[in-house]
Parts: structure tokens; C-alpha cells; sequence
């Protein structure tokens, strides 16, 4: 929506993105007003307190799913990079056993593994070190 610059009060006439009524600021960039809630629930909170609230809300909902996500094993926990998917966490893994080995396509790699399965827990903590992919828990 255009924002139009109000003479009479001099300030910006938007339109609150919550609740769809009309406000002043001097702010041009301003999407959330300032005036109290007609919701009874709400206990006559401004928009702006209420999208902080529901913003928190959203914030610690993610947080939960992420947790859940990584203790399911669906994401990795890494020093260097964050949260990656699981599938990510492997691929670089793959990654660096092929380059490491000049493994030339997924075949050989798989044919490798095979071969050398014992070596695969040294391998791990190798490319941990050498990627800074070293998996975290979430208390580190």
C-alpha cells in the first residue's frame, strides 16, 4: 500500500496490517499501530505489543519443532555451519571420502565403503576435524 504523507498531523497515513484501521507515524516503514484492541483477549494491547507477542510465540514454536527435528535425526547440529539437514550432513561426508580417495562417481564409493567399513569411524572424526562439521548437542 502507498503511504501518503499527512499534512495536518505531519506524519504518514497507514494502514495497520493487523487490525486494518488507519494511524499516523512518522515512520514510513511503520506496519503496526499503536492504538488498543477492540478483542476482549487481547486485554487492550496495541497491535504493535501484540504482533511481539505472536512474533515470541512463532520463535519458540520453531524452536520446539527444530528440537524435535534433531533429536528425530532429521537435522544435525554442526559447529560449523548450524542446523543442516541430515542428507546435507552425509552428501559433505560423501563428499569427502571421495575426494580424499579420488573416488570417481557413487558406484566407486559404495564398492569402497564396502572394503573398508572398519576405517569408517576414524574417517568420521577425520572429516569433523578437517570440515569443522562437528556434530554438537544442543547443551554445547
Amino acid at each position: 500500500m502507498r503511504k501518503h504523507w499527512d499534512k495536518t498531523s505531519g506524519g504518514f497515513l497507514i494502514r495497520c496490517k493487523r487490525c486494518g484501521r488507519f494511524f499516523v507515524s512518522r515512520h514510513a516503514n511503520a506496519q503496526y499501530c499503536d492504538l488498543p484492541s477492540n478483542d476482549p483477549k487481547e486485554n487492550g494491547k496495541t497491535c504493535k505489543e501484540m504482533r511481539r507477542i505472536e512474533s515470541k510465540r512463532k520463535e519458540r514454536e520453531r524452536g520446539r519443532k527444530l528440537q524435535e527435528n534433531i533429536d528425530a535425526g532429521t537435522y544435525v547440529m554442526t559447529a560449523m555451519y548450524g542446523v543442516i539437514s541430515r542428507s546435507e550432513y552425509m552428501g559433505k561426508f560423501q563428499e569427502y571420502l571421495m575426494t580424499k580417495y579420488h573416488l570417481k562417481n557413487y558406484a566407486a564409493f559404495q564398492g569402497w565403503i564396502s572394503q573398508n567399513a572398519e576405517l569408517m569411524g576414524n574417517e568420521y572424526d577425520d572429516f569433523q576435524m578437517k570440515t569443522g562439521l562437528r556434530r554438537m548437542d544442543m547443551d554445547e
